[in-house]
């Protein structure tokens, strides 16, 4: 058999060896599962406690200027080390590079800490984003190649799960914390269960370095540098010498073309195989993402909604979204025909429920507006649950037909996919929402994004007729 035709020596494992409660603390597999998933949940609590602290940082060391630079350093340095991470994790030791990033991600948290000034506050952001590009594909790399395929749909699913108890635990911890000791200790405070969690990742890796054979891939330096520097334009747009609306297409043209050498070839002509589920995620995530943030301006601005409100109206979507998804992680699709059709059911319900919201605003009597608007988002996260995990597990799992792509490229791909897809679309819907979260703002923003959604459909159509005749034997 050809070394590039190998499949990871997971796959050669018990498939028939199903995820159970014992087996959670009792096996290898159970043992990582639960460390990767105490990852994602301090992961969360990492990124609200991000939220609270830096308004609370340029307040205390009289940086407002500057807050849009901490959140710019942040994403600059996260993006840079996007693709470094998915090439390290291919010819290093996973477990060392853990903790490596993990240490660069403590000296970050800890300059921000003690920052005296705003300008070492945005030093800190820096090098926590340099941490958190790298450990993104690596941590995912862990999930495509040291997991068996249970285990590994499991995981997937439980992601969901674990940013439901975020949503709830972030929020509290980093209020009360700022509240107590102050903003300097919110950030410090739950570094030794990070530290904790990401020891036991690397110390139940099956091995030092990923099972795939494929030859290595060079490190694209000039398009991970073109790559940070266009999010920078897109997420400082407004902030540069260059009008706002030219400095965003610049940044997005410049993103979209490294981000076309970074991924696996045909994923922009959505090939058969992997490429195709790469471009359909950053579809489903930008149509998704970029109505997440604004949702919460679209229930405060326009409704009144307070912080109870806001808040529940966040988690009932992520609610939608985690049940729907762990439901269908525990029952998977047996066939082709199956996942394309729970895929083609998920996008249509993500864009009929984002116009749902999108008429909300325009709905004559306010308790009629309202639970259109709450209906509408936990639908949207519904849909999501439904599309979200299937087409994951497809990247990083077995492909309908040998594409020819390692496990641990598409693992990485998926997470440059979903990161790109992200930022950008947020980045434009809180630009369109920067005029002012008017009805109009509201009906147009939310229209185009449920035609993203409906455009998801065809796409997935069109998936469907190309795979016809590659399925796996």
């Amino acid at each position: 058999m050809p070394a590039n035709r190998r499949r990871p020596a997971t796959e050669n494992l018990d498939r028939s060896m199903r995820p159970t409660v014992r087996g959670l603390f009792t096996t290898p597999a159970g043992l990582l599962s639960v460390a990767l998933l105490t990852v994602e949940l301090v992961g969360g609590i990492q990124s609200y406690v991000t939220s609270t602290v830096t308004p609370l940082a340029a307040e205390a060391l009289h940086g407002e200027s500057m807050y849009g630079l901490a959140q710019g350093a942040n994403q600059v340095g996260m993006f840079l080390t996007l693709p470094l991470g998915a090439y390290l994790a291919e010819g290093y030791s996973r477990s060392r590079l853990l903790l490596a990033f993990t240490g660069l991600a403590i000296v970050g948290a800890v300059v921000g800490a003690a920052a005296a000034s705003m300008s070492w506050y945005v030093v800190g952001r820096g090098l926590t984003g340099l941490s958190s590009g790298a450990l993104a594909t690596i941590a995912m790399n862990v999930v495509a190649t040291s997991l068996p395929h249970r285990w590994r749909r499991l995981v997937l699913a439980g992601y969901a799960g674990m940013w439901v108890v975020t949503s709830l635990v972030g929020p509290l911890y980093a209020s009360w914390v700022s509240a107590l000791v102050g903003w300097r200790w919110t950030m410090v405070l739950y570094l030794p269960l990070l530290v904790g969690a990401r020891f036991l990742v690397a110390r139940h890796l099956p091995g030092s370095a990923p099972s795939d054979d494929a030859p290595k891939d060079r490190l694209n330096v000039g398009a991970s540098i073109a790559l940070a520097t266009g999010i920078a334009l897109v997420s400082t747009a407004g902030s540069t010498p260059l009008p706002s609306a030219l400095s965003a297409a610049i940044g997005t043209a410049t993103v979209l073309l490294a981000a076309r050498s970074l991924l696996p070839a045909g994923t922009a002509r959505m090939r058969r195989g992997r490429p195709a589920a790469l471009a359909l995620l950053g579809i489903l995530t930008s149509v998704y993402f970029g109505a997440s943030a604004v949702i919460t301006i679209v229930g405060h601005d326009r409704f009144g909604l307070g912080p109870a409100g806001v808040g529940l109206l966040l988690t009932l979507g992520g609610l939608g979204w985690a049940v729907v998804g762990l439901l269908g992680g525990r029952r998977p699709t047996p066939n082709d025909g199956g996942l394309l059709l729970r895929l083609r059911c998920g996008g249509g319900l993500l864009a009929a429920s984002l116009m749902l919201v999108a008429l909300a605003p325009i709905a004559g009597e306010r308790r009629v507006a309202l639970a259109a608007l709450f209906l509408g988002w936990t639908a949207a996260g519904a849909g999501m649950g439904l599309c979200y995990l299937e087409l994951l597990v497809r990247i990083v799992d077995r492909p309908l037909i040998d594409d020819g792509i390692t496990a641990s490229r598409a693992a990485a791909a998926a997470v440059m996919v979903e990161m790109i897809a992200t930022a950008l679309a947020t980045t434009a819907t809180a630009s369109a929402f920067s005029i002012g979260a008017s009805t109009t703002v509201v009906t147009a923003v939310y229209s185009v994004l449920a035609a993203g959604a409906g455009l998801l459909v065809v796409f997935l159509s069109r998936m469907m007729e190309k795979t016809k005749g590659g399925r796996r034997r």
